[in-house]
């Protein structure tokens, strides 16, 4: 039992904690996860035509990124597995961290303290919040894990002379991957320079020296920078990632140059302080119920313990393991912080916002080495400055285990909306395009993400890049349909994927928070989807809503992957409105009735108003105005908004029988002449 506490208090345990923290913070929730953005179409895109395709795929922005797909789904077996790429992407997190502790240790041998605590603030860095989206981000920490081992291989070159120019090979070659691949890290790479300054520092002691061995080096890792940014920024056009600033430049330096400094300053301010403080909003967590309190617990919890274990190992650390605070503080402020500085060039240079927030704040990744080894330099101050540190931890993970449930109530919301969708639309005709103003699961998913699913779903033989159905989100791409007039052609390209259809070809559709999925007939009235400013897209999109692009009852329906959307669930309301809907749209009002009395004597009801209308136009198709105004007085009447839907039946009721009185009683209780 000693040898195990001795073990487990001594720094050559980081590893284990860093592992603890990542499982702890992004894991707990992984299991009833699936894809987000741009995920989904990756796993489409190897689905159709398999992983040695994705150098490809990738060519039109960033070339070198298709090769590591490539590794990637041959080390898990081309698994299209949620889960096994969730937790690959908690593998390539902890490999950043520790390859981040990896490199501290080479480059501070004696800081073994600070160089825990930067390691430990990486494995939960709170700036970065987009862990779940794991295919696309596993290989984004990958590259920042190279950077790293390239840093740490190069200093080992300086200190191996026998095997200078092997290590100085491999630092190159991962190096160069970490920038070249991903982008991002394009700035950091500047920081080599700096950190060959510190490591000579130590055995040279004129300036000139440490400047010429500097220099000397470093060339290699110059002459291979500057031969990527020239291609970069002057060869090759990158589809996506454009470099904005040339033109700017070359019309008004020095506006580019005051937009720098601002960028610097605005970036800086949100990696190292906005990123941490976030955390500390209430408002970032649920007000009420029990995951407020799993949150405090876990929170509370991992301070005690990770306080602890840094306290107790420290007590333990032999004199030869601390330096002095002076000597590291200003080595590591320094490099952190010109790392923060150098580390805006890509996304200034591609005009792109950095920011602490969702969605920018994955440019975050290229500041998490710097706000980390910053914040430490300045709070590491031995018993206080570990437990203000470890509290900056723990309140971490407790934010990014409060995002995980996000992201899984998110999956979740997304998961019904296509089980809703199959239930209404049996099948869908080739050609058609399905668009909707937003939904409320959009943060995590965007049109072209969506559209994967879609079409794995309608289309699975589907082997070509032209594809037969298209999802859009009307508030992220506007510039898809610019008008709704009839036979108006639309295409859409994105990464290898075209459709090419018709403004004849639609179905507009609308999903709300609390209700269930809705396809808007032509005649629907545009104020039952939309309130005052919302009402413009609408107003154009319904009328040309083509339910007929809906095969009501096909010879072989859609089969949902349960292997992505899990087994099919049928008790609940939503299977109801969404079958009784199709059959109004049939104009079977027997099976309509049928489908909601059914649904009555499971225990279920409609959640909103406008889920009564299937209902309703039944019995009025049926003549059965009694019932119709039975079922219409048990509809809240008190709605500020009006039930325009409901107002638009009972209007049509009444002028095709002037006379009748259930019309003019049902439209009084909904208050339509208001």
């Amino acid at each position: 039992m000693k040898k195990l506490l001795n073990f487990v208090l001594d720094y050559r345990f980081t590893p284990w904690v860093l592992a603890a923290l990542v499982v702890v913070s992004y894991a707990l929730s992984i299991p009833a996860m699936g894809f987000f953005m741009d995920d989904w179409y990756l796993i489409w895109y190897k689905h159709i035509f398999g992983a040695l395709q994705y150098p490809t795929y990738f060519s039109v922005d960033r070339p070198l990124m298709g090769y590591f797909y490539v590794a990637a789904n041959f080390l898990l077996g081309n698994s299209e597995s949620a889960f096994l790429w969730q937790v690959f992407g908690l593998f390539t997190r902890w490999l950043c961290a520790f390859a981040l502790w990896g490199f501290l240790k080479t480059l501070w041998p004696n800081a073994r303290r600070q160089n825990v605590l930067v390691a430990l603030l990486a494995s939960v860095f709170p700036g970065f919040t987009q862990q779940w989206i794991a295919i696309i981000y596993s290989f984004f920490f990958s590259c920042l894990a190279c950077f790293f081992l390239s840093l740490t291989l190069m200093l080992k070159a300086v200190r191996t002379p026998r095997r200078f120019w092997l290590y100085t090979a491999l630092s190159l070659i991962t190096g160069v991957y970490a920038y070249a691949a991903a982008e991002f890290y394009f700035g950091l790479e500047l920081i080599r320079p700096v950190v060959l300054w510190i490591e000579y520092a130590r055995g040279v002691p004129t300036f000139r020296g440490r400047l010429w061995k500097t220099l000397k080096t470093a060339i290699p890792f110059i002459i291979a920078y500057l031969i990527y940014g020239i291609w970069r920024a002057f060869f090759f056009v990158s589809v996506n990632h454009g470099v904005a600033m040339t033109d700017r430049i070359k019309a008004a330096p020095l506006s580019v140059l005051g937009d720098l400094v601002q960028r610097i300053y605005q970036a800086g301010v949100d990696g190292l302080v906005n990123a941490w403080v976030n955390p500390l909003n209430l408002d970032n967590y649920p007000g009420k119920g029990i995951i407020p309190l799993v949150i405090l617990t876990l929170v509370v919890l991992v301070f005690a313990i990770v306080a602890w274990w840094l306290i107790s190992t420290s007590k333990k650390a032999a004199p030869e393991d601390e330096v002095s605070d002076k000597t590291w503080t200003g080595e590591a402020f320094w490099l952190g912080l010109i790392s923060m500085v150098v580390a805006i060039i890509p996304f200034w240079a591609a005009d792109l916002p950095v920011d602490y927030l969702y969605p920018y704040d994955r440019f975050l990744l290229a500041y998490l080495f710097g706000s980390c080894l910053v914040l430490v330099a300045l709070l590491d101050h031995r018993k206080k400055g570990l437990l203000l540190l470890a509290f900056l931890v723990a309140v971490s993970v407790g934010y990014q285990f409060n995002l995980g449930i996000r992201y899984k109530n998110s999956w979740e919301q997304q998961r019904d909306f296509f089980w809703q969708l199959t239930w209404r639309a049996p099948a869908i005709e080739p050609g058609t395009l399905l668009i909707t103003e937003d939904l409320p699961f959009s943060k995590y998913y965007s049109g072209p993400s969506l559209t994967a699913p879609l079409n794995m779903i309608y289309a699975p033989e589907l082997d070509s890049h032209e594809i037969p159905y298209l999802l859009v989100l009307q508030t992220q791409q506007k510039e898809i349909v610019k008008t709704y007039e009839p036979d108006q052609s639309v295409v859409y390209d994105f990464r290898s994927f075209v459709y090419s259809g018709s403004t004849s070809n639609l179905l507009v559709f609308k999903k709300p928070a609390d209700g269930c999925l809705r396809m808007a007939t032509p005649t629907d009235v545009a104020e039952e989807y939309g309130r005052k400013g919302a009402l413009e897209f609408w107003q154009a999109a319904i009328p040309a809503s083509n339910l007929g692009r809906i095969i009501a009852d096909p010879p072989s329906p859609v089969e949902m992957p349960e292997r992505f959307f899990g087994s099919e669930n049928r008790d609940q309301w939503c299977y109801y409105f969404e079958k009784a809907d199709l059959a109004r749209q049939n104009q079977d009002w027997t099976e309509t009735i049928r489908l909601y009395e059914d649904a009555q004597a499971a225990g279920f009801a409609p959640q909103v108003d406008s889920e009564w209308i299937p209902l309703i136009d039944a019995y009025l198709q049926q003549k059965d105005y009694e019932k119709a105004l039975q079922v219409t007085q048990s509809v809240d009447n008190t709605n500020a908004n009006g039930n325009p839907g409901l107002c638009q039946l009972w209007e049509t009721a009444q002028e095709s029988e002037p006379g009748n009185a259930e019309a003019g009683e049902a439209l009084n209780w909904l208050k339509c002449s208001q």
